[in-house]
């Protein structure tokens, strides 16, 4: 099969497809016609640290990706620490409602410890989140 490469989209389209395409308003400016060994390469995973760019000639290469901001890269580890934050006290909640419910005699004790617990998830939670905005100063 053969694909039409559209330099200005970055993207493949299967020839077969390329009326349906161009009627629905897509613009082919520059297109080449590539072979499907030539899509193949292009639609995997790019290579560390590039992206899928337009060559001199117009076809596809690998390209230098760009580096991720600070910002961007703080929003993610600040993410990352919120979500495993959120299933630890989810976690923690649920042993410290079962030791509410449990009748036998070390309930106040286990309650004490899962209380222990999630003060020492919270202040890690904190501790982790200064440490990500150290990291990557915006």
């Amino acid at each position: 099969m053969n694909y039409l490469w559209i330099p200005t989209s970055l993207v493949f389209i299967p020839e077969c497809l390329a009326e349906e395409y161009e009627s629905s308003g897509w613009d082919f400016s520059g297109k080449k016609m590539v072979e499907e060994s030539v899509f193949n390469e292009f639609s995997a995973k790019p290579p560390e640290g590039k992206e899928r760019g337009v060559g001199g000639d117009g076809m596809p290469c690998w390209r230098d990706a760009p580096t991720p901001s600070n910002e961007c890269l703080l929003h993610d580890e600040l993410q990352k620490i919120s979500d495993q934050y959120k299933l630890d006290i989810n976690e923690l909640n649920q042993a410290y409602l079962a030791a509410i419910v449990s009748d036998g005699p070390g309930e106040v004790e286990r309650q004490a410890a899962v209380r222990s617990a999630i003060d020492e998830r919270k202040a890690k939670y904190v501790a982790d989140k200064a440490a990500a905005r150290e990291k990557y100063p915006v």
